[in-house]
């Protein structure tokens, strides 16, 4: 997850300056990286991923054992939609880099 830590991939994710109001945001890292397992195993609901929250250890492991509704899971997706595009494309492209070639198999020339 040393991709997600940098801080030049992160900056879209941070929210614009607010006055103080309201509760305390989930840490952006957390959040993504549950997104991320999510997808990986093919949960894509934010209920879902709400539920699992709650019972799947690898989940709360990931989240830090916090649990955020799924209301706000289901916003921070829909906020950043366009930046989870270009997130995802590039650990795509980052993963196509890093798997290993096979090497060709030659013919036998007779």
């Amino acid at each position: 997850m040393y991709y997600l830590e940098t801080e030049r991939q992160l900056n879209p994710f941070y929210p614009a300056p607010r006055d103080g109001r309201g509760r305390l945001s989930y840490q952006l890292v957390v959040m993504i990286m549950v997104f991320d397992f999510g997808y990986s195993i093919g949960v894509r609901s934010s209920r879902k991923i709400h539920s699992l929250l709650k019972r799947f250890i690898a989940f709360r492991y990931l989240a830090a054992n916090q649990q955020p509704d799924f209301c706000t899971i289901r916003d921070f997706r829909k906020d950043n939609r366009e930046v989870f595009e270009l997130l995802y494309e590039e650990i795509l492209r980052l993963r196509r880099e890093s798997r290993p070639r096979r090497p060709r198999r030659s013919r036998p020339r007779w």
